[in-house]
């Protein structure tokens, strides 16, 4: 069965992006643009990997991953940041991937969090 994959992003254009290369990959993918849009999205539907933008971590981001932890608890979190930091001390964050990225560094992300949700 696909993996599944819910991407918060406020910009169209990267969001569109990030989907049509998850889909490519095989992945099943969705994209949502906040992340009050992201919890309505993880009350219905069973998701492998929620991947956000740390810009929106910021504001809203721990009491959503809280929630979003609660509603899925095997759910796995990646964090785009722009800072220099590859790590957060967040317990809902399983891994940071640094911006600028790219598609591989995207996928190899998704490869070690999904390893490690199977282990």
């Amino acid at each position: 069965m696909p993996l599944s994959v819910l991407v918060v992003e406020h910009d169209p254009l990267l969001r569109e992006t990030l989907l049509f290369m998850l889909d490519a990959q095989g992945y099943i993918a969705a994209g949502v643009e906040s992340t009050a849009r992201a919890l309505q999205v993880l009350q219905g539907v069973r998701v492998n990997v929620l991947l956000m933008s740390l810009a929106q971590c910021d504001l809203e981001g721990p009491q959503t991953l809280r929630i979003a932890k609660t509603l899925q608890p095997t759910l796995k979190v990646i964090v785009a940041s722009g800072s220099g930091a590859r790590t957060s001390t967040h317990p809902a964050i399983d891994l940071v991937v640094r911006k600028p990225f790219s598609m591989e560094e995207i996928r190899d992300a998704l490869v070690q969090v999904l390893t490690i949700k199977q282990a």
